[in-house]
């Protein structure tokens, strides 16, 4: 047989995969028996023909989740997961006219709360002539408290809404009571209710969605995934990600101008990621002006950054280093951090952080001043936290609010409760809310392709030093090596720059 020419088009092969092994992620509907049109099929502009069928399932192979630096590889083979496909349906099981809608907002502020708030709105409006919705206020409390009671959302009370930051309900963490929730979705006469918040916020939707079923009450539940932090389990992204980036981008760029306007002049700049380093990874391969990026995945020691800060102003006289939130160096109790104490939480359960940012500002300056107490080094920490989360969604987030919330309101009309929307490799679709909430966080992966970049892209060592159970970043320094070179990791653990890494 003659071989194939270099420019022929590949030729696809089927790969039918036995049902048994393919896990169905269905989600509960709640009335099968009595559907009818959706009021959908009665438009004549525009014409839309983009109806999914009820059961339509696409399937997916989902690989073991990312794992952190020290942490032993899974050796588990890959899930082939069905995903229910969201969409409008030609059938729907809920008329209309007996819909009394709720949203609510709940944890954190995510650029794009309000996009997606006002699209919920004009969707179960225009698209499904619904017209009683409520928007409840400071999160769950606002279903019972007195104090803040629910508003009226109509299109005109949102019209404006998506162009400012933060949301225009509320929110607040905690304050999640089922049984009094309950009571006020009973006194409202609510029958649908769109929580949207991350996986604590989705946990008590899970809650509550149960307790409305064993009490008999015929009300739907839907989730919208809200962080920043990008590490909400199974779906490709969150709301409000990539406007976080733009932002943080910003805050380095201050940073290292501050850094290069001053002899010796370190700046450090930290940003939000408890769990993960998502943001942190991505504002600094979008700036390329950082030379050491710290997240919670990698393990880090403060005299091993501290040794190869000292080297990169000798170098280079300055320095930027971004830093995730949830970061914790192994040898922080060495700085006067007393990490065996329990940490404090908040209303939602969450530890207290400490500010990983000081520590790292604090552990610069008792360096030099105890190591070279001569050498004057100028220190300009940043921490827009806030800011990056607070602000109008961008285009990006925009577009995906309003597609988020639109398969949210067609998948209540459709019949279904306890699920949560979100696109799974590119595809949108309806999720059991326990995948959310039950599935540990999304982490990035420390010996993935994008970690290999963000080192290629510093020129930063590794930082691990003497962390017990540590090792080698091998596989990340190989990556970069074979394409840059060998990198010089000096006898005492504490790695030189990069040699062939970007002089900036």
């Amino acid at each position: 047989m003659a071989a194939a020419s270099a420019s022929a088009p590949y030729k696809g092969t089927t790969i039918v995969i036995p049902p048994e092994e393919v896990t169905l992620l269905d989600v509960p509907r709640m009335s099968e028996g009595s559907c009818f049109p959706s009021p959908l099929t009665a438009r004549r502009w525009p014409d839309n023909k983009n109806f999914v069928a009820h059961g339509d399932f696409f399937v997916r192979v989902r690989w073991s989740e990312p794992h952190s630096s020290g942490t032993a590889k899974p050796a588990t083979p890959p899930e082939r997961l069905a995903f229910l496909r969201a969409g409008p349906c030609e059938r729907i099981c809920r008329k209309p006219e007996d819909v009394r809608a709720a949203i609510v907002t709940c944890g954190g502020l995510a650029c794009g709360l309000n996009v997606v708030v006002r699209e919920i709105v004009m969707a179960l409006w225009f698209q499904y002539d619904v017209r009683t919705v409520f928007g409840i206020r400071k999160g769950y409390r606002g279903f019972y408290s007195e104090d803040e009671p629910p508003i009226e959302l109509t299109p005109k009370a949102v019209s404006a809404i998506h162009t400012e930051g933060g949301t225009v309900l509320g929110s607040s963490r905690g304050g999640f009571d089922a049984e009094k929730i309950l009571g006020g979705i009973k006194r409202l006469g609510i029958n649908a209710v769109f929580v949207i918040g991350g996986d604590g916020t989705h946990r008590g939707a899970l809650v509550l969605a149960k307790a409305l079923s064993e009490a008999g009450v015929d009300c739907a539940v839907a989730g919208v995934p809200k962080t920043i932090d990008r590490d909400i389990p199974m779906i490709d992204r969150t709301f409000g990600f990539d406007t976080a980036i733009e932002h943080a981008r910003h805050a380095i760029t201050c940073a290292h101008t501050e850094a290069t306007s001053a002899r010796n002049g370190v700046g450090i700049v930290k940003l939000m990621g408890r769990n993960a380093g998502f943001i942190a990874l991505h504002a600094s391969l979008a700036s390329r002006d950082v030379n050491a990026c710290l997240i919670p995945e990698v393990p880090f020691t403060l005299r091993a950054l501290n040794l190869w800060l000292d080297r990169r102003l000798k170098d280079r006289g300055h320095a930027l280093i971004v830093v995730a939130e949830g970061c914790s160096p192994a040898d922080a109790a060495e700085y006067g951090v007393d990490t065996a104490a329990e940490p404090e939480r908040d209303a939602s359960g969450n530890a207290k952080l400490a500010d990983v940012g000081e520590m790292v500002k604090g552990a610069v300056n008792k360096y030099f001043k105890t190591e070279h107490p001569g050498r004057d080094v100028n220190v300009k920490y940043i921490d827009p936290s806030y800011i990056i989360r607070s602000a109008p969604a961008n285009a990006t987030d925009s577009v995906l609010c309003a597609e988020l919330a639109f398969a949210a309101v067609h998948g209540v009309l459709a019949g279904y409760t306890e699920f949560t929307v979100g696109t799974v490799d590119g595809e949108m679709a309806w999720l059991p809310i326990s995948e959310v909430a039950t599935r540990p966080p999304r982490k990035v992966d420390s010996d993935g392709s994008q970690y290999a970049r963000l080192v290629l892209s510093t020129g930063q060592p590794d930082f691990s030093g003497s962390v017990p159970g540590a090792p080698a970043r091998e596989a990340v320094w190989q990556q970069a090596a074979a394409k840059t070179g060998k990198l010089a990791l000096p006898a005492d653990g504490a790695a030189a720059a990069c040699p062939s890494a970007p002089a900036q």
